[in-house]
């Protein structure tokens, strides 16, 4: 028969177990305060980062390439060659000239032969009998080949106020070279509102990102409330001076009799499971069921409980 233990000692146990979950409740307040704590972070960089990839896409649209033919690139505010490019200056025309080289010309090239012919054939050897089916059957044949030369090139030049240069391409780009003209027109047509219209989103989007950066005040206040639930230890601080109160009261005797108590369930619990280790191991040498090693590891498991509780 188990011995009854005091009311002291019981008291003692009871303040153990208020001391585990005040400090359960504490670990899961300051795990709270931190998950609140990281999502307002992620949600500050979220906003912070949306603002910079605004700028970013705005730099890259204005940068990006409107159209290219042959070495020639436009851009909004330049117009490009391999080695040379032409700046847009608001206000400045800018003089494009598209002119073709060469001509479209035909050759013609005839070759001649023997060949034979099958109605040839049959006149002659009526006529003249076998030899003259040989005879009559040949006639000359001629092929007649006709090749078209297109030695055309057509010339881009473009011209402003300060340079200018000219590009060859293909005469089959001529209607794209056409094309690519009228849009270079356009481009520096417009050029100085694109620009103004540029200018003033980076501008907004800038003042965005700095309001952004700047407004962190949720983050400020979580991580204030995290701070203060990890300084926050009064609930803990009193259960563990509770234990010790009570600790005190319980006769020495019955603490060291729970001491003795507790060290001989250890022993007991891993005695156990060193038997039934060696007992496992041994059905396994043997080639033992499955089924008992099981039902032996659900014994072990009963028993370590038992003692855990006898702990």
């Amino acid at each position: 028969m188990a011995k009854e233990h005091s009311l002291e000692y019981a008291a003692w146990q009871q303040a153990i177990e208020s001391q585990k979950q005040a400090e359960k409740q504490y670990k899961k307040d300051v795990k709270q305060a931190l998950s609140k704590l990281k999502e307002e972070q992620r949600l500050y960089k979220a906003r912070v980062d949306g603002a910079k990839n605004a700028i970013e896409n705005a730099h890259n649209t204005w940068n990006k390439t409107i159209a290219t033919i042959g070495e020639l690139s436009l851009y909004n505010d330049r117009v490009e060659a391999k080695n040379s490019k032409i700046q847009f200056v608001a206000g400045e025309d800018i003089q494009i000239e598209i002119n073709a080289s060469g001509t479209v010309y035909t050759t013609t090239s005839t070759k001649g032969g023997k060949g034979v012919s099958l109605g040839g054939a049959v006149v002659g050897g009526v006529v003249a009998g076998p030899l003259g089916a040989v005879v009559g059957g040949s006639k000359n044949t001629v092929t007649t080949t006709n090749e078209v030369h297109d030695d055309r090139v057509i010339y881009i030049t473009i011209r402003s106020v300060t340079n200018a240069f000219t590009v060859q391409i293909p005469a089959n780009l001529e209607s794209s070279a056409r094309t690519f003209a009228d849009a270079v027109y356009t481009t520096n047509k417009n050029y100085r509102n694109n620009l103004e219209q540029y200018q003033k989103d980076v501008q907004s989007l800038t003042a965005r990102l700095e309001r952004e950066t700047a407004d962190h005040a949720q983050v400020d206040l979580a991580d204030k409330a995290h701070k203060d639930v990890v300084a926050n230890t009064l609930a803990v601080d009193a259960a563990k001076r509770e234990t010790e109160r009570c600790h005190n009261l319980v006769p020495v005797q019955e603490l060291e009799e729970a001491k003795k108590t507790k060290r001989r369930n250890i022993v007991i619990a891993i005695a156990a499971v060193v038997i039934v280790v060696i007992v496992l191991v041994a059905l396994y040498m043997i080639g033992s069921s499955q089924t008992t090693a099981s039902a032996l590891y659900d014994y072990a498991d009963i028993y370590v409980r038992n003692g855990a509780y006898l702990i």
